[in-house]
C-alpha cells in the first residue's frame, strides 16, 4: 500500500468525546429525548459528527426508553441509516 494512502487511513484514528454532556429531556416507556451541544471533540476527520458518536447517542436513548418499562435490557441487534452529516451545534 502506498504510504500516502496509509497516512490517510491512520488520520481516521483520533479520540472522540463529549457524549458525557448529553442531557435527558424526556423519558417514558418506549420514548427518550436527549439533547447535547456537539463540540469539536465529536467531529470526524471530515468535520461531521462521527457516526459512532451518533450511534452511541441513539443506543443510550434506546436503552433509556426500554428501561422506562421497568425492566433490564440489552441491545441485541441494532442498525442506523444516516441521511446527512451533522456539524457542531445543539
Amino acid at each position: 500500500m502506498r504510504s500516502e494512502i496509509m497516512d490517510g487511513i491512520l488520520r481516521h484514528i483520533h479520540p472522540i468525546g463529549g457524549i458525557e454532556n448529553a442531557r435527558l429531556l424526556e423519558v417514558s416507556p418506549g420514548h427518550a429525548k436527549l439533547s447535547m451541544e456537539i463540540t469539536e471533540e465529536a467531529l470526524n476527520l471530515y468535520g461531521n459528527v462521527h457516526g459512532g458518536f451518533l450511534f452511541s447517542l441513539c443506543d443510550m436513548a434506546a436503552g433509556m426508553s426500554t428501561y422506562a418499562f421497568e425492566t433490564t435490557n440489552v441491545t441485541e441487534c441494532s442498525s442506523i441509516n444516516f441521511l446527512r452529516g451533522v456539524n457542531t451545534g445543539t
